[in-house]
């Protein structure tokens, strides 16, 4: 069952609005195998074709139908030499333009991908009412690289057998998302919200009334911050049960924290004091790990959040260990994912992994069950 999308807006409050995004881009992808080939070869005369059944991909809207056709001795008489292959698209109720791309390719024993030919399609090429169009691979596979005899040791055409792949890709449209809110609901709230943000402020920023202090290190000289009992304890289980079960922090009115570094404890408190945090592109890695320790579970999905859309090859791997200590398994997908996806550029960096075996066991069982096809050579 597909999830409901959440509706995506600018990151303020505003009396109106407007948000452009991408859809997400439709990949499909087409095997044909043709048994018997070397006859086709020596049957087939140049310029005729045999075709594949028709296959359909769904995308904006539309069931685009497709269909293969290939040419075993050439499409034309420069191409006699060669396998051609051509991609139909034989839709002919068009409702909308679209671009992307096609990689043509042949499956040889081994599962190995090669001839691989690259297309792209543009949207000038599907304008609404135009006439069906095909995307040409003209000199797709040299006889010469194929035995023709049938025999069953070929690695191309095993047991005479040629097994073609077309993976094709439709680029996501962009969307524009607009809407607006009634003034006086807007107004009203937006200014409660302020007042009390800015009564907060300043109460974290004074410590008026504090009762507790926050002892933590800065380059190991201690810094202390005044902090409320209340607070604390109302937006943290941690904090509650320490103050509750009258702890040595709690009769001593002093918390210390020496496992995270001051601008983290501050960047918590903030958010615990005015429910907000800025730089989370920067600051997600340490202030999870606080999210964690403190059983700050909004905040925690927050950074997970802000990490998995900023993945890269620069960071994934430490996404990957963070998000196994600290139990983030939303994260935790996204970075294996990701690294199963992009596994040749991480061939060089293998030697971070030797301290977390249990990781190396978890990646190789998950590129194990990615098709080989669907991960970047």
């Amino acid at each position: 069952m597909a999830e409901d999308k959440k509706e995506k807006k600018p990151p303020i409050d505003t009396a109106s609005w407007c948000y452009r995004d991408k859809e997400d881009d439709v990949h499909h992808d087409f095997a044909w195998t043709i048994t018997n080939f070397s006859r086709k070869i020596n049957g087939v005369p140049n310029g005729e074709y045999i075709e594949s059944d028709k296959f359909s991909v769904t995308a904006h809207g539309m069931d685009l139908e497709w269909q293969l056709c290939l040419y075993p001795a050439g499409k034309d008489g420069e191409d006699e030499d060669h396998v051609s292959i051509l991609l139909e698209l034989v839709s002919r109720s068009l409702t909308a333009t679209f671009s992307g791309k096609i990689e043509f390719s042949v499956v040889s024993d081994s599962g190995e991908k090669v001839f691989r030919k690259k297309k792209s399609i543009k949207e000038s090429d599907t304008q609404i009412g135009r006439p069906m169009f095909g995307l040409l691979a003209a000199k797709f596979i040299p006889h010469g690289l194929l035995k023709l005899d049938g025999s069953s040791q070929n690695q191309i055409t095993p047991d005479d057998k040629l097994t073609v792949l077309c993976e094709i890709t439709i680029d996501g449209k962009d969307i524009q998302q607009s809407g607006k809110v009634q003034a006086d609901t807007k107004m009203s709230a937006r200014v409660c919200l302020e007042k009390l943000s800015m009564d907060f402020s300043k109460l974290m920023e004074e410590g008026q009334f504090s009762d507790v202090t926050i002892v933590c290190l800065d380059d190991k000289t201690e810094v202390k911050i005044q902090a409320h009992k209340c607070v604390l304890g109302a937006r943290s289980p941690v904090f509650n049960a320490m103050f509750h079960h009258n702890m040595a922090e709690s009769q001593n009115k002093e918390v210390k924290i020496v496992d995270l570094n001051l601008t983290t404890v501050k960047d918590m408190l903030k958010y615990m004091y005015l429910g907000r945090i800025e730089d989370l592109n920067t600051r997600s890695p340490n202030l999870l790990e606080a999210a964690d320790k403190y059983q700050l579970s909004e905040l925690k999905e927050i950074c997970e959040e802000t990490l998995c859309g900023n993945l890269n090859v620069e960071n994934s791997l430490e996404c990957l260990v963070l998000a196994d200590l600290h139990s983030a398994q939303e994260l935790k997908e996204a970075s294996v994912k990701f690294i199963v996806d992009h596994c040749a550029d991480f061939v060089d960096q293998i030697d971070k992994f030797k301290e977390y075996p249990d990781l190396i066991a978890e990646l190789f069982k998950a590129m194990a069950r990615s098709p080989p096809c669907k991960r970047r050579k």
